[in-house]
């Protein structure tokens, strides 16, 4: 089982491998922004949701024996064909990435002309920023790796960027409240879906 962020290209080179060898995707939807040995958490799986990639070859035994080690560790598996989990996390995980980096860069800009905004961040940049300290090598394999799905995402988060940009530059009150207020419905029912 590899444990890699994108599946798609993983999964066609594990179907090289020879046919004595059972390969699965995976990919444990839980992370940290730093890596290496000296951030290891135990209990970082606990709860986790853990995409699970069967190639066309790989046994039903196999499989088993995957969704067995997965909840071993407390995690919570769910299968997932390679192509639909690189389009899935894209949106999830991969978009989030670009659009922190972006967050990262455009205060960057305000705090040239006035590095005062450094010391007034604080939750909600922290926060909405957290994932542009990720690894920059692994987030370059997993953008190059996931290139059409990210590009999909890119242009529909400028899309809602574009619809928002308008609203506020027509002071469109009514129409900023509905938008604003149903993002926040959706995100409010996520969180209640993880509970």
């Amino acid at each position: 089982m590899d444990m890699g962020s994108t599946k798609r290209e993983i999964c066609a080179a594990m179907a090289t491998l020879p046919p004595a060898v059972q390969p699965i995707g995976g990919h444990p939807m839980t992370g940290k922004e730093i890596a290496g040995f000296e951030a290891a958490e135990p209990g970082l799986y606990r709860g986790a949701t853990w995409v699970l990639s069967p190639l066309d070859r790989t046994t039903d035994a196999t499989v088993a024996l995957s969704v067995e080690l997965v909840e071993a560790v407390g995690a919570r598996p769910v299968i997932l064909e390679p192509q639909r989990h690189d389009r899935l996390v894209a949106s999830i995980s991969h978009l989030p990435y670009l659009v922190a980096g972006a967050l990262v860069d455009a205060v960057a800009a305000v705090g040239e002309d006035d590095p005062a905004v450094w010391n007034l961040a604080a939750g909600g940049f922290r926060d909405t920023s957290r994932v542009a300290a990720s690894d920059t090598q692994m987030f370059l394999d997993i953008l190059l790796t996931n290139r059409a799905a990210v590009l999909e995402q890119l242009d529909r988060f400028t899309c809602e960027l574009s619809a928002v940009r308008e609203l506020l530059a027509a002071e469109d009150e009514a129409g900023l409240r509905e938008r604003l207020a149903g993002r926040q419905r959706v995100r409010s029912w996520w969180q209640q879906q993880r509970k």
